[in-house]
C-alpha cells in the first residue's frame, strides 16, 4: 500500500505506527484500571505504591501481558503486510545451530551478567540508584516471587512466555528491522534496538546490563535470520531469573557464588571462547542459509511488485 514511499520513509512509519500502537497499549492500561479499582484515587495509589494488594498485582500483571500480546504483534503484522520495502526478521524456523549455540551462550553467562549488573549498580551514585523507579523495579521482582506461589501458571506466561515472545518482536523484530533499513547498517540496528530495550525497562541500575543483553541477542538473531533466537534465549534468561525469586536457597547459593570474581571470570572467560568458536565453525554455516532465504524474499518482492 505503501510502495511509493522510500525505504527510510517507510521505516520512519513503522517507527511512528509502532509508538502510537503502544501509546494505546498505556491508555488501555490506564483505562483498566479506572474500570477494576473504581476511582481516580485508587488508580492513584495503585500507579504511586511500590508495594499492591496481591489481588491488584495478579490484575496488573494480566492485564499488561494482554496488552503486551497486542503491542507486540499488531504493529508488526500490519506493518510487514503494509511496508515492503522494510527488512524485516523472519518468523520462520530456521537458526538450529546458531539458537543453539545462542542458548549455550547466555546460559554460560548469566553469572558475568549478574555479577556485572551487581558492580554497575555498586559505582552509580546514590541519587541514581534510590528514587522511586528503583524502588518499584526491586518491590517488583519481591512481589512476583510472592505471587507466583499463589499463581503460578499466571506469572511464568506473563513473566516467562508473554513477555520474552512481544519484547522481541517489538525490539528485533521491528525495531532492528526498522533500523536496519533506514542506517543501512546491522550494527547500528543492533545497538539502536538495545538501547531502546533498556531504556524502556526504566531502571538505571540494569540499564547497561540490559543494553549488552539486547545486543547479544540482536546479534544472534542477524546470526541465525531468524526472530525465535532471541525469543528463545530471552526465555531461557526469565525462566533462570524467575527460577531465583521462586527457590530461595538457590537464589541465595547463586548470589554467594558470583560475590567473588572467580565464578563470573570463569563464565565470562567459557561465553568468549564459545562465542569465538560458534561463530567461526557453527554461524558461518548459518550465514548461506540466510543468504538463499533473502535471494528468495527479494525475487518474491520483486514478481509482486
Amino acid at each position: 500500500m505503501f510502495n511509493f514511499l522510500s525505504s527510510k520513509n517507510q521505516a520512519l512509519l513503522a517507527l511512528a505506527w509502532f509508538g502510537f500502537i503502544y501509546m494505546l497499549g498505556q491508555l488501555f492500561f490506564i483505562g483498566g484500571l479506572y474500570v477494576y479499582c473504581g476511582s481516580e484515587e485508587a488508580v492513584n495509589t495503585v500507579l504511586a505504591n511500590s508495594k499492591l494488594d496481591q489481588q491488584v498485582f495478579l490484575f496488573v500483571l494480566t492485564m499488561n501481558a494482554l496488552i503486551q500480546l497486542g503491542v507486540g504483534f499488531v504493529p508488526l503484522l500490519i506493518a510487514q503486510k503494509w511496508l515492503t520495502k522494510v527488512e524485516w526478521t523472519s518468523f520462520k524456523w530456521k537458526g538450529g545451530k546458531a539458537t543453539l549455540l545462542g542458548l549455550v551462550v547466555m546460559g554460560i553467562g548469566i553469572p558475568f551478567i549478574y555479577y556485572f549488573s551487581a558492580k554497575v549498580e555498586s559505582l552509580l551514585p546514590s541519587w541514581m540508584v534510590e528514587n522511586a523507579m528503583e524502588d518499584d523495579s526491586n518491590a517488583f521482582y519481591q512481589q512476583l516471587g510472592a505471587l507466583s506461589k499463589v499463581h503460578p501458571l499466571v506469572v511464568l506466561l506473563s513473566t516467562v512466555i508473554i513477555a520474552p515472545l512481544t519484547e522481541e518482536l517489538m525490539f528485533r523484530g521491528l525495531i532492528q528491522g526498522v533500523m536496519k533499513s533506514w542506517t543501512n547498517s546491522k550494527h547500528w540496528a543492533v545497538w539502536i534496538s538495545a538501547i531502546l530495550f533498556a531504556a524502556i525497562h526504566f531502571h538505571v541500575a540494569g540499564f547497561l546490563p540490559r543494553m549488552l543483553l539486547g545486543a547479544l541477542m540482536g546479534y544472534f538473531v542477524l546470526y541465525s535470520g531468524s526472530i525465535w533466537t532471541a525469543v528463545l534465549m530471552h526465555l531461557s534468561f526469565n525462566a533462570f531469573s524467575l527460577g531465583l525469586t521462586i527457590f530461595p536457597f538457590a537464589g541465595e547459593l547463586f548470589m554467594y557464588l558470583i560475590n567473588g570474581w572467580f565464578f563470573p571470570a570463569v563464565s565470562l572467560w567459557l561465553v568468549i571462547s564459545v562465542w569465538v568458536w560458534g561463530k567461526g565453525r557453527v554461524v558461518k554455516s548459518q550465514g548461506a542459509v540466510n543468504q538463499e532465504s533473502s535471494f528468495e524474499f527479494n525475487t518474491t518482492n520483486e514478481v509482486d511488485n
